[in-house]
C-alpha cells in the first residue's frame, strides 16, 4: 500500500506543491509589503542612476556647452593598444 500512495505522491508532487508555494509566496508577499509600507522613506529613496543623473545636470549649469574640446587632438586616447596601460598612469 506505501508503495502505492509514494507512487501517486512522486505523480501528482506539482499538482500539490505548486498550490501550497502560491499560497505561502501571496501571504510573504503581502506581509512585505504591509512591512515596507509603513516606513515610507525607503518608498521614495533615489537610485544611483538617479543621483548621478541629478549631480551631473547642476554641474552642467554654470558651463557653456557648445564649447567642447576637438575630437581630432583625442586626449587621452592612446594611439595604440599597447599605450592603454602607460596613458592610465
Amino acid at each position: 500500500m506505501w508503495q502505492v500512495l509514494l507512487a501517486g505522491m512522486r505523480t501528482y508532487a506539482p499538482w500539490v506543491t505548486f498550490p501550497f508555494a502560491v499560497v505561502v509566496g501571496a501571504v510573504g508577499y503581502t506581509i512585505e509589503r504591509t512591512i515596507r509600507s509603513d516606513n515610507s522613506q525607503a518608498a521614495h529613496v533615489k537610485s544611483i542612476a538617479e543621483e548621478r543623473e541629478e549631480r551631473q545636470l547642476a554641474e552642467s549649469v554654470g558651463q557653456d556647452c557648445t564649447n567642447v574640446e576637438s575630437l581630432k587632438e583625442k586626449k587621452g586616447i592612446p594611439r595604440t593598444v599597447l599605450d592603454r596601460n602607460a596613458v592610465s598612469r
